[in-house]
Protein backbone atom coordinates (compact mmCIF):
# COMPACT_ATOMS: atom_id res chain seq x y z
CA UNK A 1 0.00 0.00 0.00
CA UNK A 2 2.81 2.20 0.68
CA UNK A 3 5.66 3.18 2.96
CA UNK A 4 4.64 2.50 6.82
CA UNK A 5 6.86 4.41 8.76
CA UNK A 6 6.62 4.66 12.55
CA UNK A 7 8.72 7.46 13.83
CA UNK A 8 9.69 8.88 17.34
CA UNK A 9 10.67 12.41 17.58
CA UNK A 10 12.00 14.22 20.45
CA UNK A 11 12.20 17.38 21.24
CA UNK A 12 11.83 19.78 24.44
CA UNK A 13 11.45 16.37 26.84
CA UNK A 14 8.41 15.02 24.92
CA UNK A 15 8.25 12.17 22.91
CA UNK A 16 5.73 12.15 19.58
CA UNK A 17 4.29 8.85 18.44
CA UNK A 18 4.01 9.93 14.60
CA UNK A 19 2.43 7.62 12.24
CA UNK A 20 2.43 8.34 8.47
CA UNK A 21 0.97 6.48 5.54
CA UNK A 22 2.29 7.86 2.00
CA UNK A 23 0.35 6.65 -0.82
CA UNK A 24 0.26 7.92 -4.34
CA UNK A 25 -2.56 4.84 -5.74
CA UNK A 26 -4.58 3.95 -2.56
CA UNK A 27 -8.04 2.66 -2.48
CA UNK A 28 -8.31 2.30 1.41
CA UNK A 29 -5.93 4.66 3.26
CA UNK A 30 -6.10 4.66 6.57
CA UNK A 31 -4.79 5.20 10.30
CA UNK A 32 -6.74 4.28 13.32
CA UNK A 33 -5.69 5.79 16.19
CA UNK A 34 -6.38 6.11 19.96
CA UNK A 35 -4.13 8.76 21.47
CA UNK A 36 -1.83 10.33 18.35
CA UNK A 37 -0.23 13.77 18.51
CA UNK A 38 0.03 13.89 14.95
CA UNK A 39 -1.99 11.11 12.76
CA UNK A 40 -1.86 12.38 8.86
CA UNK A 41 -2.30 10.89 5.54
CA UNK A 42 -0.71 12.30 2.52
CA UNK A 43 -2.52 10.86 -0.54
CA UNK A 44 -2.32 12.22 -4.24
CA UNK A 45 -5.26 9.84 -5.59
CA UNK A 46 -7.01 7.90 -3.33
CA UNK A 47 -10.80 6.76 -3.41
CA UNK A 48 -11.21 6.77 0.21
CA UNK A 49 -8.83 8.85 2.32
CA UNK A 50 -10.21 7.79 6.11
CA UNK A 51 -8.76 8.75 9.46
CA UNK A 52 -10.42 7.67 12.57
CA UNK A 53 -9.25 9.27 15.75
CA UNK A 54 -10.60 9.20 19.39
CA UNK A 55 -7.85 12.03 20.86
CA UNK A 56 -6.00 13.48 18.45
CA UNK A 57 -4.67 17.00 18.57
CA UNK A 58 -4.14 17.25 14.93
CA UNK A 59 -5.71 15.01 12.52
CA UNK A 60 -5.00 16.21 8.78
CA UNK A 61 -6.24 15.03 5.75
CA UNK A 62 -4.50 16.79 2.18
CA UNK A 63 -5.57 15.12 -0.75
CA UNK A 64 -5.45 16.75 -4.50
CA UNK A 65 -8.15 14.34 -6.27
CA UNK A 66 -9.64 12.25 -3.34
CA UNK A 67 -13.75 10.61 -4.32
CA UNK A 68 -14.28 10.53 -0.39
CA UNK A 69 -11.84 12.48 2.44
CA UNK A 70 -12.98 11.89 5.73
CA UNK A 71 -12.23 12.79 9.23
CA UNK A 72 -14.43 11.24 11.88
CA UNK A 73 -13.26 12.50 15.38
CA UNK A 74 -14.52 12.76 19.10
CA UNK A 75 -12.59 15.39 20.51
CA UNK A 76 -9.76 17.05 18.31
CA UNK A 77 -8.31 20.53 18.92
CA UNK A 78 -7.59 21.11 14.76
CA UNK A 79 -9.89 18.63 12.54
CA UNK A 80 -8.86 19.50 8.69
CA UNK A 81 -8.77 18.67 5.23
CA UNK A 82 -7.47 20.14 3.00
CA UNK A 83 -8.59 19.48 -0.76
CA UNK A 84 -8.43 20.63 -4.73
CA UNK A 85 -11.25 18.14 -6.03
CA UNK A 86 -13.13 16.23 -3.86
CA UNK A 87 -15.73 14.90 -4.52
CA UNK A 88 -16.86 14.89 -0.83
CA UNK A 89 -14.59 16.08 1.68
CA UNK A 90 -16.63 15.38 5.31
CA UNK A 91 -15.42 16.36 8.47
CA UNK A 92 -17.83 14.81 11.30
CA UNK A 93 -17.12 16.27 14.83
CA UNK A 94 -18.28 15.79 17.81
CA UNK A 95 -16.17 18.53 20.29
CA UNK A 96 -13.69 20.07 17.69
CA UNK A 97 -12.35 23.80 18.44
CA UNK A 98 -11.92 24.11 15.16
CA UNK A 99 -13.41 21.76 12.15
CA UNK A 100 -12.60 23.49 8.51
CA UNK A 101 -12.43 22.46 5.35
CA UNK A 102 -10.79 24.37 2.44
CA UNK A 103 -12.00 23.92 -1.03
Amino acid sequence: MGRVSHLYLSCCCLIYDVNFIRSNAATDAIIMSNDATEAIIMSNDATEAIIMSNDAPEAIIMSNDATEAIIMSNDATEAIIMSNDATEAIIMSNDATEAIIIM
